[in-house]
Order: structure tokens, then C-alpha cells, then sequence
């Protein structure tokens, strides 16, 4: 079957959710602490990859956070942080942010079996 066949005969694949164990808190929290993450569209990685500064690992999370946790207000005042980019900072460590972002930006198709 050629490749237009194939594209009119099939939906596009839904966005796939991967759970991140935290391990830092997971174990001084003494639970599983999971962290729901899901693939960037196209325009969201367009414009992080265009961002001037240090963020754009912490706003790859915040586009890839598949329950909008760092987005909560409730959160976001527990812990002092007036936006959810804060948040993240405070939350997790420079290295955590690394790891999780690099994970969203793998399910958004920029890992090395992609093609």
C-alpha cells in the first residue's frame, strides 16, 4: 500500500501520556510521586525552541504536563510561586528538569527513532 493509501485510511495516532517517577521526591515523600507527560505540537516546540534565556527546559515541561499540575493556583501559592515556571523551579532540581524535559521533547518526536 503507498503512502497516500495509507494516510487516507488512518487516523492520526493520539497523543501518548507516559508517567515520570520523580525518584528525588518519590522517596522523601515515601510514594510514588508520577508526573503525567505528553508530546508538544508542532507550534508549542516552534516557539520554545525560538525562546531567548535559560526556561525553555521549564516551559517544554510546562507544555508537556498532561494534567497541567505546575498550571494550579493552589500549588502555585502553597509554594510561593507567582507563575507556574517558578514553580517548577522550586519544585524540581536543575537536573530533574533536564531528565523531564528531555522526555517530553522525546515524545514529541525529537528522539533518535523517530524517522
Amino acid at each position: 500500500m503507498d503512502l497516500l493509501n495509507i494516510l487516507l485510511n488512518n487516523d492520526i495516532p493520539k497523543t501518548e501520556v507516559k508517567e515520570f517517577k520523580i525518584n528525588r521526591l518519590s522517596k522523601a515523600w515515601n510514594t510514588d510521586v508520577l508526573l503525567k507527560l505528553k508530546g508538544m505540537g508542532y507550534n508549542k516546540a516552534t516557539e520554545i525552541m525560538n525562546m531567548s534565556g535559560d526556561d525553555a527546559n521549564v516551559h517544554i515541561i510546562l507544555a508537556g504536563d498532561a494534567e497541567n499540575i505546575f498550571k494550579n493556583k493552589e500549588l502555585q501559592n502553597k509554594y510561593n510561586a507567582l507563575t507556574p515556571a517558578e514553580l517548577i523551579k522550586k519544585i524540581l532540581s536543575p537536573g530533574e528538569i533536564n531528565r523531564i524535559s528531555n522526555e517530553v521533547l522525546n515524545l514529541s518526536g525529537y528522539g533518535t527513532d523517530t524517522v
